[in-house]
């Protein structure tokens, strides 16, 4: 037996309109039900901290502080980049891993806000 008592398998026209007419309300509902969600991830500050050694030509960690905050300008993140000598990275990594906070650049830490 089809929809509303007929035989053919065919949907009446009351059937449709109860059908439609209650999608149509749920997607009218979704943007309210979802906006406090929403707002607060938008509210919340992104920052992304990078760890990098010092490079031997200092023209460029001036560069690359300027390309890096650039980038985050465009994507709405704050962007920290912290300038440290070569030797001290794996000891530097290794602390924060450990401490399970610190620098988000290069996967080394969990410390990402």
């Amino acid at each position: 037996m089809g929809y509303g008592g007929n035989n053919q398998g065919s949907v009446t026209r009351r059937h449709f309109l109860k059908t439609t007419s209650a999608i149509a309300g749920a997607a009218g509902l979704a943007p309210a039900l979802s906006a406090p969600f929403v707002s607060t991830a938008l509210a919340q500050t992104k920052t992304l901290k990078i760890i990098q050694w010092s490079h031997f030509v200092p023209q460029f960690d001036t560069w690359f502080d300027g390309f890096a905050k650039d980038w985050g300008k465009k994507n709405g993140i704050t962007v920290t980049v912290d300038h440290i000598p070569h030797l001290e990275e794996p000891a530097r990594a290794a602390a924060e891993v450990a401490a399970g906070a610190g620098h988000g650049g290069g996967g080394c830490g969990r410390g990402r806000t």
